[in-house]
């Protein structure tokens, strides 16, 4: 979908990893755009892991009635899943899986032609038993937007993106990937890959997968 005149994008999850990545590079690329960022730390602050403020979240995505949205907020907690408090577990589906389908549900916005919510490679597709939320969240996420794109029934040009594991403060210092050499890919990177794929119409309501 190929960058139009007065594109308004909001981005949420975009104060840290690849949502920050992504953010600096449209504004670099394309300073006319129109850009809120949502998140805890960010311009606009929302928490996603709260469902009191979901409501209100929706009332100003609406309200800046962006062109395209993008969701990048994630994250979970890393270890044994017995030994974590529920609390992390819930807090790792609310903010994966249950506030990007809350907004899929109840989103409307005529302007909105484009959205896009980021999966993972790895946690959607094969368990990953340091991180057993994390990865359900990511597996109901994947099953959520195929099974959108498979019935045509949001309207939009909706698309996944699953990147691999990235090189960001997120990925526990004792996780394997950083064991191996080659392995990381940075959100500099990634960010790039993914504003190319956005404006590709031949990706319209697709999945792309960065291993």
């Amino acid at each position: 979908m190929k960058i139009e005149a007065g594109e308004k994008w909001v981005i949420c999850g975009g104060s840290s990893g690849l949502g920050r990545a992504f953010s600096r590079l449209v504004r670099a690329e394309h300073p006319e755009i129109e850009q809120v960022l949502m998140s805890r730390r960010s311009e606009v602050s929302a928490d996603f892991s709260k469902i009191e403020e979901w409501p209100n979240a929706l009332a100003l995505i609406e309200g800046f009635a962006p062109t395209r949205l993008f969701y990048f907020a994630g994250g979970g907690p890393h270890g044994p899943y017995f030994e974590k408090k529920w609390s992390s577990h819930e807090w790792t589906f609310r903010v994966n899986f249950l506030f990007p389908a809350f907004l899929l549900s109840n989103l409307k916005v005529s302007a909105l032609k484009q959205a896009l919510f980021v999966g993972s490679a790895v946690n959607e597709a094969k368990a990953d038993p340091e991180a057993a939320s994390y990865a359900a969240a990511k597996h109901a996420l994947r099953g959520l937007v195929l099974s959108l794109q498979a019935d045509k029934s949001s309207g939009l040009d909706l698309r996944l993106l699953s990147p691999g594991y990235l090189d960001t403060p997120l990925l526990a210092q004792d996780a394997w990937p950083r064991q191996t050499d080659g392995s990381l890919k940075t959100p500099d990177d990634v960010a790039a890959s993914t504003l190319s794929w956005v404006q590709d119409v031949q990706g319209a309501n697709g999945h792309f997968t960065l291993g």
